[in-house]
């Protein structure tokens, strides 16, 4: 052992060490050999835990033998890549939401400004993660500087209360999209139970995150033992409170479910919203995965390094979930896009408005089907009331549905209504199907 190494460590580390190595061959001098003996530095190390040194004491011991023995701190960096990567995928799936409502003229609602507010605190949340890599997230702690321990303790705080916000307002902007677009009374009432789960459910997990400890300031002061203050049982808090909480994504990811099966829809969108429940699926299953890492996170001594897989799979969860919460904007876009290019005629009969935003609209579509020439066939099972899909409007209400046969068939191709042409379907003897908005 060198005589700067005796001169800086910490009186009861020093002690700590010396009893080490009286018990083992090495010399005190002999610093290589003292650092090449596991057994003589995991003596020392269980001598300086055993609470003879203060956990400032503990960390300046660590840093000053591993610098004598040219260890290098751990850490932790591959979490950035990751992190920027679906911050990215989750900026560029929000644009294109934006973009689908200016492109169509249509008035940004509530469900809208949900999602993108939450990717906002996302990008905040993943923002807070690359800035704090200079300050020593991802580092071993006993190589962080003492003032900066409670600076990133602060950080992960915030970052707790901002995750949990976050997802509630991803689940609410999910809600609020189903209230919009289901427009017949019995999808309304599970809609409204959906949005209370999701408001009623988070808020103890916002709060519960909040004051986890007594005073506030508790969480970020207890690293050194020298703070007054206590904490509740986090293992209980956290196995209660996140159950609760996957159980809720659950049962609103399969609200809509039951409605969406009794539309007639492409394979298509078919295909659009299975990817749209995989994705819903996905982001649950990390909730749960995420668990794993919080139970192994309570309780360790190193936290501004063992704290990052944690951090990454919040961040993970939280972008999947505002590229999920988007989706359904991405094909009004490129739908819009293809019948440009097509030049399929417009028609429009009255400005679409969403719920609540003004006078009720009723909208009326006009489509052709190619047929034969085989005669009049029966259109009985045809007419009634079933769930439809538009497009353009984005809204899904029961529609009736009248069907009258002509003499000769021709196809027209779907007319879907917005603001952008007045031109009406020139009067033809077709077969034409009529649906008005209930």
């Amino acid at each position: 052992m060198s005589s700067s190494l005796i001169t800086t460590l910490p009186t009861c580390a020093l002690k700590c060490f010396i009893s080490a190595i009286n018990n083992s061959t090495c010399s005190l001098t002999d610093t290589a050999c003292a650092c090449g003996n596991a057994a003589l530095a995991q003596q020392a190390t269980v001598c300086i835990r055993s609470g003879v040194c203060t956990i400032r004491e503990q960390l300046a011991a660590k840093n000053i033998t591993s610098a004598s023995c040219g260890i290098e701190p751990a850490t932790t960096y591959a979490y950035i890549p990751i992190t920027l990567t679906f911050i990215a995928l989750a900026a560029v799936t929000g644009g294109v939401r934006l973009l689908s409502r200016l492109a169509f003229g249509l008035k940004l609602w509530w469900d809208d400004w949900m999602s993108f507010t939450a990717l906002a605190a996302c990008i905040g949340y993943t923002a807070t993660m690359v800035a704090c890599k200079s300050r020593g997230f991802g580092m071993d702690i006993w190589a962080v500087s003492f003032d900066e321990i409670p600076f990133l303790l602060r950080v992960n705080y915030v970052m707790n209360v901002l995750y949990v916000f976050t997802r509630m307002l991803i689940r609410i902007s999910i809600v609020l999209f189903y209230m919009r677009i289901f427009q017949f009374d019995s999808a309304k009432r599970v809609m409204r139970i959906a949005m209370a789960v999701a408001i009623i459910v988070s808020m103890p997990a916002i709060f519960g995150s909040m004051f986890l400890c007594t005073p506030i300031s508790y969480y970020w002061m207890r690293w050194d033992g020298g703070a007054e203050g206590h904490c509740v049982d986090s293992r209980s808090y956290i196995w209660s409170i996140w159950l609760i909480l996957i159980v809720s994504d659950l049962f609103i990811m399969g609200a809509p479910l039951p409605f969406v099966v009794r539309l007639q829809l492409s394979w298509r969108r078919k295909l659009l919203i299975s990817i749209m429940f995989c994705t819903g699926l996905v982001v649950v299953a990390i909730t749960g995965y995420k668990l794993k890492h919080i139970e192994e996170f309570i309780g360790k001594t190193n936290p501004t390094y063992d704290v990052v897989p944690m951090a990454v799979w919040a961040a993970v969860e939280l972008d999947l979930g505002v590229i999920c919460a988007c989706m359904p904007s991405m094909p009004v876009l490129f739908y819009g896009m293809r019948e440009r290019v097509k030049g399929t005629k417009r028609s429009s009969l009255v400005t679409p408005k969403y719920p609540g935003s003004g006078s009720a609209s009723r909208y009326a579509m006009i489509s052709g089907n190619k047929s034969s020439d085989k005669g009049l066939q029966s259109l009985s099972s045809l007419n009634g009331q079933q769930p439809h899909f538009e497009p353009e409007n984005g809204q899904i209400a029961l529609v009736t549905v009248v069907q009258q046969a002509r003499e000769t068939y021709v196809k027209e191709d779907d007319i879907p209504l917005d603001d952008r042409s007045t031109d009406f379907v020139r009067p033809r003897r077709t077969n034409f199907e009529s649906r008005a908005w209930s």
